[in-house]
């Protein structure tokens, strides 16, 4: 498991994962041979994101790899849920990030295992966020 913890102080502010140096691969111990390994690409880990400072914020993901299509689990204040990114198709162009989220909190938790098939690095991009008018209180989940 790879735990990180964000205070945002400037946006846009971006959190790079499976980069290979922001992000390095985790190093362990092949249970079967005893040898020292590396885990190229984090397959298989779970990443446990906190971000403080999210209120007011957009969060999207910005697929550095190639293709990524996966799930992530977002916790927002008293909003629990897990959606689908990107809601439909494939994340492709680096220069076009899918909206992941717009925090109502200011503490947000994301939590996710990057999904077999999809390519690493990802960025999660952080973009000030305009206040809708109109919104009246009204707080609307995702549907996947």
């Amino acid at each position: 498991m790879r735990s990180l913890r964000v205070n945002l102080s400037a946006l846009p502010a971006r959190i790079v994962i499976g980069d290979g140096r922001v992000d390095p691969a985790l190093t362990g111990t092949d249970a079967l041979t005893g040898q020292s390994v590396r885990l190229s690409g984090n397959y298989g880990v779970l990443y446990d994101l906190e971000v403080n400072g999210a209120s007011g914020t957009a969060v999207a993901l910005s697929p550095r790899g190639g293709l990524y299509r996966g799930a992530m689990n977002v916790q927002d204040g008293p909003i629990t849920q897990t959606i689908k990114l990107p809601r439909t198709g494939n994340a492709l162009k680096p220069d076009e990030p899918v909206l992941l989220w717009r925090p109502q909190s200011d503490r947000l938790n994301i939590d996710f295992v990057p999904s077999s098939g999809s390519n690493l690095p990802i960025s999660l991009v952080f973009y000030r966020a305009r206040t809708l008018s109109g919104f009246g209180g009204l707080i609307k989940t995702y549907q996947p």
